[in-house]
């Protein structure tokens, strides 16, 4: 179980051993805190968090929940940017958001991804030529499947991927926008 205490400084979780872990807060977010005291999260109250969020709810139901502005689709939550930026750019955000840039696993996937930007712009994957192994792989280490995707060796720098219609290598300079994506909370 765990308790959630305001500060002055900020707020912090308490475990059920009462080991104390300081998180740091904005002054908004403690200024959002201030009236509240303590939060404690029980079985009983995650069956009223899914009744609440899981619409329609039905007994033994899953509820596969995303954060705001993400798109749930198969268990996995994505964010579509909206700003243009380079590939570092991208997987830094991805980062901070505790996810990881865009991988397709599967042509599922990859028919969600071509309905969802649905050609309109060309979008970063997570995915790069990497020089030492002289393959294409994905920002979680696995190797490009070149059935799924077709991309030839980078030539000319070219060593991003990029996918509008098909996927293509691109300068990892350039600016596009990208999709984070991470797992959904089962509930």
């Amino acid at each position: 179980m765990y308790k959630l205490h305001t500060t002055a400084q900020g707020f912090e979780r308490r475990c059920h051993k009462g080991e104390a872990a300081a998180i740091n807060a904005t002054e908004d977010e403690v200024g959002r805190l201030k009236g509240l005291k303590r939060i404690e999260i029980s079985p009983s109250s995650s069956e009223r968090i899914v009744i609440h969020l899981c619409e329609p709810f039905i007994e033994d139901a899953t509820c596969k929940l995303c954060p705001a502005n993400w798109r749930e689709e198969k268990g996995i939550c994505y964010w579509f940017s909206k700003e243009k930026r380079d590939w570092a750019v991208g997987y830094s955000d991805c980062s901070r958001k505790r996810a990881q840039m865009l991988v397709i696993k599967d042509t599922e996937e990859m028919k969600f991804i071509y309905d969802s930007v649905q050609e309109k712009y060309p979008v970063w994957l997570g995915l790069n030529f990497t020089t030492s192994m002289s393959a294409w792989t994905w920002v979680d280490g696995t190797t490009l499947n070149q059935t799924l995707i077709q991309l030839l060796p980078a030539e000319g720098g070219a060593s991003c991927a990029v996918i509008k219609g098909k996927a293509r290598s691109e300068m990892c300079t350039a600016e596009f926008r990208w999709i984070c994506e991470k797992e959904a909370i089962l509930l």
